[in-house]
C-alpha cells in the first residue's frame, strides 16, 4: 500500500538552483509552454474564473478533443508591478503544458481567451512558503523577498509571479507556494 500524495506524479518545470539561502533560491528554469488567460477582478475571484477556463481546455475542450495532463504549479501574476490584495486589475493565470508537447503539437484552443505562449529559459528569485494562499500570506512572502533583494543589492525586474502547487483540498501546512 502506498501513501504517496496525489500530486506526487504531477509534472513540474525543470530548473537548476544557482544559489540557496534558507527558503530563498535563485533558479534557472528550462524553456516551456504555457496556456494563459487574462481576467479582471480581485486575485482570488480572478484566479478561480481563470482556472475554470484553463481547466476546460486541458480537460478536452480543444480542437482535437485531447485531454492534457495537469501540471504544477498554477501560475498567476498581476499585470502591473505592485501587488495589493484589493487590486481589480488584469491577472494573468497560466498552466504549464506537459513537456511531452511541442508548441506545434498542442491542441488548438476553442476559447479565444486562452493564449498558448512559449517561455524561454529564464532566471527567477524564488521564496518557498506554505499555508493558506491568503493575500496577507502572499504579501508577507513578497516583503521577505524584497528585503532579501535589498540587503543583497540584487537587480531584479519588479514583476511578481505567484506559483501554487497543490490542489485546494491539501492541508494548509502541506501546501507549497512560491
Amino acid at each position: 500500500m502506498s501513501f504517496k500524495p496525489a500530486f506526487s506524479k504531477t509534472e513540474e518545470p525543470k530548473y537548476q538552483v544557482l544559489t540557496k539561502e534558507n527558503n530563498i533560491e535563485i533558479r534557472n528554469y528550462e524553456a516551456n509552454i504555457i496556456a494563459e488567460v487574462t481576467v479582471h477582478g480581485q486575485r482570488k475571484a480572478a484566479a478561480s474564473s481563470a482556472f475554470r477556463i484553463l481547466a476546460d481546455y486541458i480537460f478536452g475542450n480543444n480542437e482535437q478533443n485531447i485531454k492534457i495532463s495537469m501540471t504544477a504549479p498554477v501560475r498567476q501574476y498581476l499585470a502591473k508591478a505592485d501587488f495589493t490584495p484589493e487590486a481589480k486589475e488584469a491577472w494573468n493565470i497560466s498552466f504549464i503544458m506537459p513537456s511531452k508537447f511541442t508548441y506545434a503539437a498542442l491542441p488548438a484552443v476553442n476559447n479565444p481567451e486562452i493564449k498558448l505562449r512559449k517561455l524561454n529559459k529564464r532566471k527567477y528569485l524564488v521564496i518557498r512558503f506554505s499555508g493558506l494562499a491568503s493575500d496577507g500570506k502572499l504579501k508577507e512572502a513578497l516583503e521577505e523577498l524584497r528585503y532579501y533583494v535589498k540587503i543583497n543589492e540584487l537587480r531584479v525586474k519588479e514583476s511578481v509571479l505567484f506559483a501554487f502547487y497543490n490542489p485546494p483540498w491539501t492541508l494548509p501546512f502541506l501546501r507549497r507556494m512560491k
